[in-house]
């Protein structure tokens, strides 16, 4: 027994598991640190995603409006920064931003109303005659009569009227691509989904 005696007893057993747990835990610590660290990494990197802190609904009116409108102005920097060619969506493999709308108006617009003839489609010559004849009433006109012009005016924009509806209707399309392409890229629009649902509608 006088052998082993050093290794019996409680007191012989409390400090070998002191010195067990002790020699685990300074193992085990350089591993708990390191994951420790890239946790800590990857929330602070979620966090500035997000960007500064929101005021709660309990401070002032004031600071949330002004955060509010923070938040906008960053959207409407993004939005007229793709417009004017500025945004980062230059590399883009299509035409994309204020390109698109130049393309919408300068191009698919004007072709369009190049085709279209107001005139020729409308009004034949006798027709002309015969509106400036009946604006004229019992006299004779020496220039064309205001009503006249008014109403072969009005038929003639009317004419054009389709191809005006498919032009606002493409660059509304174009309007709403940059519109969404500048929410995602402003990255405190991440957190408020309902506002960007809104600025999306």
């Amino acid at each position: 027994f006088s052998a082993v005696r050093g290794q019996v007893g409680t007191r012989n057993l409390a400090q070998r598991c002191n010195a067990l747990l002790g020699e685990h835990i300074s193992s085990a610590l350089p591993d708990v640190r390191r994951q420790l660290a890239a946790l800590e990494r990857e929330a602070q990197e979620a966090l500035d995603r997000y960007g500064e802190g929101v005021p709660s609904a309990g401070s002032d009116s004031a600071a949330q409006g002004w955060y509010l409108m923070h938040v906008l102005n960053a959207y409407a920097k993004q939005f007229t920064d793709s417009i004017e060619g500025e945004g980062s969506n230059i590399f883009a493999g299509d035409v994309a931003g204020g390109a698109r709308l130049r393309q919408v108006f300068n191009d698919s617009f004007s072709t369009a109303i190049d085709a279209v003839s107001p005139i020729d489609e409308h009004f034949s010559d006798s027709m002309l005659r015969s509106a400036l004849r009946n604006a004229a009433g019992a006299t004779n006109a020496l220039f064309v009569p205001q009503r006249a012009f008014e109403a072969l005016a009005r038929r003639a924009i009317g004419s054009l009227r389709p191809v005006a509806q498919v032009c606002v209707s493409d660059a509304a399309a174009a309007l709403r691509v940059i519109a969404s392409n500048a929410a995602a890229s402003e990255g405190s629009l991440a957190r408020h989904a309902a506002l960007r649902r809104r600025l999306d509608e």
